[in-house]
């Protein structure tokens, strides 16, 4: 049937097809998301008399940072959330999430990042000479991923 949608649990979902929750307020309006990485550390142990490998055991988990874009708003409430405890040196955590979807809407993947915080603000690139949309990047450290 031409024109329509198919649907199979073994297509992958689209990248620009998704929307971010913070502490459960669907935030859809955001152009990139960037960070949803977690690597396992790996520790060498060297045993001595053995010299035809080296032992190779699972260390620490690292994430990234989560990096969002948006076309600047009305609204300041990633700002407040940034410059919260900006004089006190401490921040507000919350937990975000970065859903997935296919073409129909129905959640393909849910990123839960555990217990983020504004770590990084930057403004939009402004000249005069451009019509692209103003984008603004706020980037969260978090305490890790869970899918």
């Amino acid at each position: 049937m031409p024109g329509a949608i198919r649907l199979s649990a073994f297509d992958p979902a689209l990248s620009y097809k998704f929307a971010i929750e913070i502490a459960g307020i669907t935030e859809s309006f955001f152009t990139s998301c960037e960070g949803l990485k977690l690597e396992r550390e790996v520790v060498d142990y060297k045993e001595g008399g053995t010299n035809n490998f080296i032992y190779k055991f699972p260390g620490r988990m690292k994430q990234e940072n989560i990096r969002l874009k948006r076309g600047v708003t009305f609204s300041p409430a990633l700002w407040d959330w940034f410059m919260t405890g900006a004089r006190t040196g401490t921040a507000i955590r919350k937990n975000l999430s970065v859903l997935v979807s296919d073409p129909a809407g129905i959640i393909a993947q849910r990123w839960d990042v555990l217990s983020a915080w504004p770590v990084r603000y930057e403004g939009p690139e402004l000249r005069a000479d451009s019509i692209e949309a103003a984008l603004e990047l706020v980037e969260f450290a978090h305490h890790g991923l869970t899918l």
